[in-house]
């Protein structure tokens, strides 16, 4: 991703909160990944509850709530 359009995504994101399904597979991890340094909170929802709890550690912030 440019550099310039990172830039906008990160401006139209920044402090919202995101509802994430499927987020222990490949493409939910990825965009919870690449949301996460900008969002305020989410919500990281699949079937597999292990997987999606080790990703919502390894991405809670400080001051930011990831469920």
């Amino acid at each position: 991703m440019s550099d310039r359009i990172g830039r906008k995504l990160a401006k139209v994101f920044e402090g919202k909160t995101f509802i994430i399904t499927g987020a222990a597979g490949g493409l939910g991890t990825a965009m919870a990944r690449l949301l996460a340094p900008h969002w305020r909170g989410a919500l990281l929802l699949d079937i597999n509850g292990e997987r999606v709890a080790q990703l919502a550690s390894e991405l809670t912030l400080p001051g930011r709530i990831v469920l």
